[in-house]
């Protein structure tokens, strides 16, 4: 399993190809990742962000706040 900052490493490199509209992203080990589209890199970016968000007890993605009003009569 990979370390929060190896995690974060990733998340930096996925980041920096996705403002290049890169799709070829060359990990620390020396493997290479080829994503064919640019939303296979968008979900990549966030399964990262949601393992990162777990590892620091945070949530992510869209919070809801639900309102009611009461009409007097």
């Amino acid at each position: 399993m990979a370390t929060t900052p190896e995690l974060e490493a990733r998340l930096e490199q996925l980041l920096k190809a996705r403002a290049n509209d890169a799709r070829l992203v060359q990990r620390a080990d020396g493997s290479r990742v080829e994503y064919r589209t640019g939303a296979e890199l968008d979900t990549a970016i966030q399964d990262l962000e949601k393992r990162l968000a777990a590892r620091k007890g945070r949530a992510v993605g869209p919070v809801y706040q639900r309102t009611r009003s009461v009409k007097d009569l």
